[in-house]
C-alpha cells in the first residue's frame, strides 16, 4: 500500500510542475486541503475496519484523488499534447 502511494505521489509531481509553471499555485492550497480532509475522513473508517493497513489504504485513496485533481487542472490550464507525434 505504501509503495503504491509513493508511485501515485510521483505521478502527481509530474503534473504539479505544469501547474506551477502556469502560475496557478493557489490552486494547490485547495487541492491539498481537500486531500487532507478526505484522508482524515477515510482514516476514521479504514482504521476501524483494517487497523494500520487501513491507514495506508486511506492515504492511497487520498493521494489518488489529489493526483486526479492535479492531472485534471494541469490539462485544463496547459492543454498537454498527448497524441502529438
Amino acid at each position: 500500500w505504501v509503495i503504491m502511494t509513493f508511485v501515485i505521489r510521483g505521478w502527481y509531481q509530474i503534473f504539479f510542475n505544469v501547474i506551477v509553471h502556469e502560475g496557478k499555485t493557489k490552486l494547490f492550497m485547495y487541492i491539498t486541503g481537500a486531500g487532507g480532509v478526505i484522508n482524515l475522513i477515510l482514516n476514521y473508517f479504514f482504521i476501524d475496519m483494517n487497523g494500520i493497513i487501513g491507514a495506508a489504504q486511506a492515504t492511497l485513496v487520498a493521494y489518488f484523488i489529489i493526483f486526479i485533481l492535479t492531472f485534471y487542472y494541469a490539462n485544463k490550464y496547459s492543454e498537454l499534447k498527448w497524441n502529438r507525434f
